[in-house]
């Protein structure tokens, strides 16, 4: 019989925050002049946003500003031809002097995203990240929605 393993899941920490602003940007360089043969491109919407909820309850965190980085980003290869890059969950810095979080999306989505942001549709960002330590947490989810 196997021997089970008893693995301690730490709790999922949780927040909510108000989307005060977005930018965009985007970035495409071809590198096929200097003799490498890939296409790098880079979307960018940097959201500015307010905690409003953090859960366990920290109030220095409480009402402050958190950035929040959402890219999508690809490399294409024209020598062998493909497409690399893919989405990823990062961290979430809960700092008293910074507080920001970072993710690659998928491009479908982060287009969708960039669509309804820009008609103020979405105003609510809620993450989900393991307990940090010393400031610095893996983020586990984002839910960007309408409320």
């Amino acid at each position: 019989m196997p021997r089970r393993v008893n693995v301690k899941r730490t709790p999922e920490h949780r927040l909510t925050a108000n989307i005060v602003s977005s930018k965009f940007s985007y970035f495409i360089a071809d590198y096929r002049p200097t003799g490498v043969s890939f296409v790098d491109d880079e979307a960018l919407i940097e959201l500015e946003t307010t905690i409003e909820e953090i859960e366990p309850a920290n109030p220095d965190h409480h009402g402050a500003a958190l950035e929040c980085a959402l890219i999508c980003a690809k490399r294409y290869n024209i020598d062998p031809p493909g497409v690399v890059g893919h989405p990823g969950l990062f961290s979430v810095i809960l700092k008293r002097n910074r507080r920001s979080v970072l993710a690659y999306l998928p491009s479908e989505a982060f287009w969708a995203l960039q669509t309804r942001l820009d008609v103020q549709k979405l105003n609510r960002l809620e993450l989900t990240y393991i307990a940090p330590s010393r400031g610095v947490g893996d983020l586990t989810g984002i839910y960007v929605r309408q409320t």
